[in-house]
């Protein structure tokens, strides 16, 4: 599992409640003897933190113990950046599509389940129509689309309603039906209809 995350200053709220959920789950899935493997991306314009590394959460092995207080540290030091640590530039829309481009390429194992949360409040900027500041680094829609299917990576999107998340960008689906994943209203997070628990229980029912 990838948590790909937006770290720009709006995202405050939803970093803060979210990080309680996601060490609770870490914690619970390795008592109930999952095996998980997980890493943190962060984003805002550009792709701030890659997933370099997946931390193994092995309950079958207690040497992996020292691995999972590794990645609950790194998750409790995650928070949305602001003034001018801020990563989001001038415009409001932020780059989830180059986080999730790099993420299919994340040293996944071979025989995984491979899964991605994205949580993003923003749009997102794509070349060649909406680049922002950012230019080249904004992708064409095309690559996002050939590395979702290159990987199998499932994203479960929590974002607001647009064409490329939820609704088809062009003729081409949403990032949601391209990778079988899921898709989210980003504003039921913020309003407790639904929590970080609700997805990470989905993934565990689609794992068994």
């Amino acid at each position: 599992i990838a948590f790909v995350v937006d770290v720009t200053g709006s995202m405050k709220p939803t970093i803060d409640a979210a990080k309680s959920k996601i060490i609770d789950f870490i914690k619970n899935s390795r008592a109930q003897g999952y095996h998980t493997r997980m890493c943190l991306v962060t984003f805002g314009d550009y792709v701030i933190k890659k997933c370099s590394r997946f931390y193994d959460n092995n309950p079958a092995d207690p040497a992996t113990e020292s691995q999972v207080k590794e990645l609950i540290s790194e998750i409790t030091k995650l928070q949305a950046l602001s003034g001018i640590n801020d990563p989001g530039g001038y415009d409001f829309d932020e780059n989830p599509m180059r986080a999730l481009i790099d993420t299919a390429s994340a040293p996944w194992v071979s025989d995984s389940q491979r899964f991605a949360i994205l949580v993003t409040d923003a749009g997102f900027l794509y070349s060649p129509g909406n680049s922002g500041q950012i230019g080249s680094q904004a992708p064409n829609f095309t690559d996002v689309k050939a590395a979702l299917k290159a990987s199998n990576m499932k994203v479960f999107a929590v974002t607001p309603s647009l064409a490329g998340y939820d609704k088809k960008f062009g003729s081409d689906e949403g990032i949601a039906t391209l990778s079988n994943g899921e898709w989210y209203k980003y504003q039921d997070l913020v309003t407790n209809k639904i929590s970080i628990n609700t997805i990470l229980n989905k993934i565990l029912v689609i794992v068994n």
